[in-house]
C-alpha cells in the first residue's frame, strides 16, 4: 500500500486544476498524494487539496474527467478514503467537485470493494462534519450516491445526473429517448430533494461556497425579496441565502448579528405560505445542513397550516411532518422560535416548540396562534349548539392576545417588532457561554455516536 502524504502545489501550474482558483484564497494549496509529489496524470482523475477560504481551511476533492473518466479505482478510492478520514480527524469541512463516469470498468468487479468503502466513509464523515458538494459535469453512478450525502448540493446548469450513462440508458430505452432531458440537474431538481441550487457556471458555485463559509454576501448573487430584505433587517445585519433553488414560501439563510452567524428560516411576506411537502423538505436540509455548521438557529413563522390538498397527502405530508419534529429536536445547536404571524396546526412545528427542546419560543405582537383560524373552527361546530357553545366560552377564555399560552409556559412571551432584535441577541449570547456542569466525552467514546458534539451533564447524556 502506498503511504499518503502531502506536497506544496501551484494550482495554475497544473492544467485542469488551475480553474479551482477562485475557491480558494491563494493558488498555493496542498495535495494529498500518494507519497509523490502531486501530476495531474498521477492523480489519477481525482485531485485533493487543503487550502483555505476565507481564513477557513477547507478540504477540496475535484474530478478530473480528462483522466480515466474521474471514474473510481482501486487505487483512487484507497486514497480518497485515507483524505476523507484526515479531514475528518482535523474537523475540516470538504467540497467535493463532481464529474464522474463512475466505477472504473476496466478494473473488473472486485473495484467494488475499494469504491464502496467511499459510501459509509462519507456518510460517517458527513454526520460529524460539513461536506458539500456540486455537480459540474455528468455525475454518473457511485458519484451520483455520493453527491446525495452533501449538506449543500449545488449543481451546473446542464449537465447531466443519473447512476447509468447515455449509452446503456440508450440500450433500455431506445436511441429516441432525450437522455439529457430525462437526467439533467433541471429535472432532477424539480423532482427529487436533491440539488438545492442550480447555478450557471462552475465560478458561481465557487463564488455560493466562500459565501457560505465566510458568511459574507457574494456580491453578484441574485437580490432577496424588498419584503424578505425588511422582515431580516429586524434580526440580521446581512444573510447569505442557501437552499436557493428549493423556493416553497420559505427562506433558508445564513445570518449575521454583530459577529455572530446563525442559521435562519424565514417565511415569504404576503404570501398564505400553507406548508407543503417540498417546505418541509426545505425546512430538514436547512436545519441538517446549520446543524453540521454547528450554528443556533432561528425560525420567523407565519404559515396558515398544512396544505391540506390531496396532492400533499398523496406525498405522504404527515410522514414529512413527523421527519421535521425529529429533525428540530436532535438539533443540539440552539434552537429560537418566534411567530411574527400566523401559526396553526402542525404547521407550528417551525414555530420550535418547547417540548422539542428549544431554547425559547415568542411571539411578536399581534401574531395569532391556534389549532386552526378560528373562523374554520367557528364553522365546524356552527351545527352542533352545544360545540358552538363550548368553542365561544374557549374564545372567550382565552382572551384577544396570548396570555394564556404565556401562562401555560407554552411560549415565553410577546414583544413588539423592535424588540426582536433584542431577542435574537439574547438567544446568541446565551448560547456563545460555555455551559455550567458539562463534561465533555472522552474521545474514545465519541465514536459512540453519530454526533460527536454529544456531552455529558452531571444528570447523563445531554
Amino acid at each position: 500500500m502506498s503511504a499518503h502524504g502531502w506536497f506544496p502545489v501551484t494550482l495554475k501550474a497544473h492544467g485542469f486544476y488551475r480553474t479551482l482558483e477562485p475557491l480558494f484564497d491563494r493558488g498555493e494549496v496542498e495535495a494529498f498524494t500518494d507519497g509523490e509529489p502531486f501530476s495531474r496524470q498521477a492523480a489519477d482523475g481525482f485531485g485533493m487539496f487543503l487550502g483555505s477560504v476565507g481564513g477557513r481551511r477547507l478540504g477540496v476533492v475535484a474530478c478530473d474527467f480528462r483522466v480515466a473518466g474521474a471514474s473510481f479505482g482501486k487505487a483512487s478510492s484507497r486514497r480518497l478514503l485515507a483524505f476523507v478520514r484526515a479531514m475528518g480527524q482535523s474537523r475540516t469541512p470538504i467540497f467535493f467537485q463532481l464529474h464522474t463516469m463512475g466505477v472504473r470498468l476496466t478494473e473488473g468487479r472486485t473495484v467494488f470493494h475499494d469504491a464502496f468503502q467511499l459510501i459509509p466513509a462519507l456518510s460517517g464523515f458527513a454526520a460529524r462534519n460539513l461536506l458539500i458538494t456540486s455537480v459540474h459535469g455528468n455525475c454518473l453512478g457511485l458519484g451520483a450516491i455520493l453527491y446525495g450525502l452533501g449538506h449543500a448540493q449545488y449543481a451546473v446548469t446542464g449537465k447531466s445526473f443519473n447512476l447509468t450513462g447515455p449509452e446503456v440508458f440508450k440500450m433500455f430505452f431506445g436511441e429516441k429517448v432525450d437522455y439529457q432531458a430525462a437526467t439533467g440537474v433541471e429535472r432532477v431538481s424539480q423532482h427529487t430533494e436533491q440539488i438545492h441550487e442550480l447555478v450557471p457556471t462552475s465560478e458561481h458555485v465557487y463564488a455560493k461556497v466562500r459565501a457560505l463559509l465566510t458568511g459574507v454576501p457574494d456580491a453578484e448573487a441574485a437580490p432577496l425579496p424588498p419584503k424578505l430584505t425588511a422582515l431580516l433587517a429586524t434580526c440580521a445585519d446581512d444573510a447569505v441565502e442557501v437552499l436557493a433553488s428549493k423556493k416553497p414560501g420559505l427562506w433558508a439563510l445564513v445570518a449575521r448579528q454583530g459577529t455572530r452567524r446563525f442559521g435562519l428560516i424565514a417565511p415569504e411576506p404576503g404570501r398564505p405560505n400553507l406548508l407543503t411537502v417540498d417546505g418541509i423538505a426545505k425546512c430538514r436540509a436547512a436545519l441538517k445542513l446549520f446543524a453540521r455548521m454547528r450554528l443556533p438557529v432561528v425560525s420567523l413563522v407565519d404559515t396558515a397550516g398544512t396544505d391540506p390538498r390531496l396532492e400533499q397527502s398523496d406525498r405522504n405530508v404527515t410522514g414529512e411532518l413527523v421527519a421535521l419534529g425529529e429533525a428540530i429536536a436532535a438539533h443540539r445547536h440552539g434552537l429560537l422560535g418566534v411567530v411574527v404571524g400566523r401559526a396553526f396546526g402542525g404547521a407550528s412545528l417551525l414555530a420550535f416548540p418547547r417540548s422539542f427542546g428549544s431554547d425559547r419560543v415568542l411571539a411578536l405582537q399581534g401574531a395569532r396562534i391556534d389549532i386552526m383560524d378560528p373562523k374554520i373552527v367557528g364553522a365546524l361546530v356552527s351545527g352542533s349548539a352545544r360545540l358552538r357553545e363550548q368553542w365561544d366560552a374557549v374564545v372567550a377564555s382565552q382572551g384577544d392576545g396570548l396570555g394564556d399560552l404565556v401562562e401555560a409556559g407554552i411560549i415565553d412571551g410577546v414583544i413588539s417588532a423592535a424588540g426582536l432584535r433584542g431577542a435574537v441577541r439574547q438567544f446568541l449570547e446565551a448560547r456563545a457561554r460555555p455551559l455550567s456542569g458539562v463534561v465533555p466525552l472522552p474521545a474514545s467514546a465519541r465514536s459512540l455516536y453519530a454526533d460527536d458534539d454529544v456531552e455529558i451533564t452531571a444528570g447523563g447524556r445531554a
